[in-house]
Parts: C-alpha cells; structure tokens; sequence
C-alpha cells in the first residue's frame, strides 16, 4: 500500500500529464485554425543555413511562379469582366458594342467597349486608338446602328444605371458581405508577408553583403514580397469590383463572385496542404513564433 508522499507524487504526476495532454489538444487546434501559406515553408527552406545558391533559387521560383499564377488568374478576370469577349453587338452589355480585340485586332472574338466611341472621328480612332480600328465599312455601320438604338446615356455606363435602379436595400447587404469574404484572404496574406519578413530579417537577408548567394536570394525574396504585398492586393480589388459589377446587381451574383475572387486570392493557402507535410508545418510554425510572428499584419492593427 502507497504511502502519503508516494501518493501525492502520484497525484502530481497524473496532474502533470493532464496538463501537458491539454496544451497538446490546445495547440493541435490552434494549429488547425492558422493558416500555414506555402510562401513562408518556402522561403524557410530556401534561407535555411548552408543552402547552395542552385536550391534556395528552385525553393523562391516555385513561390514565384504561384504569385505569377495567382496575378494570372486574378488579371484574367479582370480584363475579361472589364471588357468581355464577344462575337456580335447583342453579346454586350446595353450601351456597348463589339469592337476588335486589342491583342491581335480581330472581331470574331472582339471585346465589349462602350458605345462612346462610334461618336468620334474615324482619324481620330485610327490615330489615338488604332487598335480598335477595322478598315470596314459595314462593319461601322452595324456598330453605329447598334448604338443609336440602344446607346440611351452616351456619356454614362447604360448596365450600370440600369443595375443600380434594380439594386435592393438587401443586395446592398450582399454586396458588402461579398467584398469582405472576397478580401479577407487578402488581409490574411498580408498577416502571412509580415512574418515573412520577420523571418528574412532574423536570418540576416536584409545586411549588405557581396556574397553572390546572398544577392541573389535577397533579389528573389525581395521580388516575392513585393509582389505578394503590393500587386497581389491591388488586383483583388480589381477583379472584385469588376466581378461585382459586370453581372446583374442582384445577391446571387454578388455572393458567388465574390466567393470567386476568395478562392482566387486563397490558391497559395491550398497549394501549402497539398505539397507541404503537417510536421514541417508544425516546424514552420514554431520557427514563425520564435522570430516575431506576433507582429504581422492582422495582429499588429487589432
């Protein structure tokens, strides 16, 4: 039979796994609730000491070549939500017309633009904007006839008028709660550059140095960043407006655009679960918090 101090040293020792079996079950869910981007597991091992210039390039080119990926996608809905593409007059929104294609000056397929344009001199279209010029007769004449039928606000954008008078009090509502799902990626990836940059500074990619390794990473890493924190952003906004407003101004399209863009600006997130193991995450994790994850984007405003 257990005497008393062997018991409370029992005790204590079923109390301390308790606890350690608590912050285990803890941080596997606060684990679960960050989010691990595929840039900083990346840029991680691409900084890791003793890395030969040949493998921390192959690391920082698979991040650039996801942001190139991702500022494709998100400038492809740009461009085709600012201008559609089109093959005939009525494939445009009211008010806009068929005019060639700015890449290669063909109108099968053409792109939408507004019906302004059928107002001004043909010198001047063929001089100031000569990639919309055809040397077509008939087809001016199809385009003007077009839009005096159906141009009613030449110097205005017809759709959207005609979407804003049909707007609702609760569409409105959609509208918001769209561009803040749509955004909210954005925001996360800004928290995520943050501690990137923590990161390169704690292993020294920001001190003046003529080792070619260390130019040559600092290059990348510094391409990588910006991108991320500048061009990334701005083309989120961009295709979320233009998706917002290319289609009817009603909560079904606001809702599915703008969970659209989400998933467009959230491709670097998805990418780390598949190629990036829980372990090195896990690694990655404790590597952020050591050297300053505390003060990225969302934690330093809130």
């Amino acid at each position: 039979m257990l005497g008393p101090p062997v018991r409370g040293v029992v005790d204590s020792l079923d109390e301390v796994r308790r606890d350690v079996k608590e912050l285990q079950r803890q941080q596997n869910m606060w684990s679960t609730r960050r989010s691990h981007g595929v840039h900083m597991v990346l840029i991680v091992r691409a900084t890791e000491p003793g890395t030969s210039p040949c493998e921390a390039a192959k690391w920082l080119s698979i991040s650039l070549l996801i942001i190139f990926v991702q500022c494709w996608v998100l400038s492809t809905i740009v461009d085709e939500s600012s201008y559609a593409r089109c093959v005939d007059h009525d494939d445009c929104h009211i008010g806009e017309f068929c005019a060639p294609s700015p890449l290669n000056q063909r109108i099968n397929p053409g792109t939408c633009h507004d019906c302004y344009v059928t107002t001004l001199p043909m010198s001047r279209i063929e001089t100031e904007i000569y990639w919309l010029y055809v040397d077509d007769p008939t087809y001016w004449s199809s385009a003007v006839s077009h839009c005096t039928s159906t141009d009613t606000l030449p110097l205005r954008c017809d759709f959207l008028v005609h979407n804003r008078l049909m707007l609702s009090g609760g569409g409105v509502l959609v509208l918001l709660f769209s561009a803040v799902v749509a955004l909210i990626p954005t925001v996360a990836d800004l928290d995520q550059a943050a501690d990137e940059r923590a990161v390169m500074s704690e292993r020294g990619l920001y001190k003046k140095s003529s080792s070619p390794i260390h130019v040559s990473t600092r290059a990348l890493l510094y391409i990588s960043h910006t991108s991320r924190v500048h061009f990334v952003p701005l083309l989120v906004v961009a295709a979320t407006v233009g998706l917002l407003i290319a289609d009817s101004l009603n909560s079904q399209n606001f809702l599915l655009n703008g969970l659209a863009v989400g998933f467009a600006s959230n491709i670097d997130d998805l990418i780390s679960f598949l190629i990036v193991s829980e372990a090195e995450r896990q690694d990655v994790e404790t590597f952020r918090d050591v050297v300053g994850g505390c003060t990225g984007f969302v934690r330093g405003v809130v």
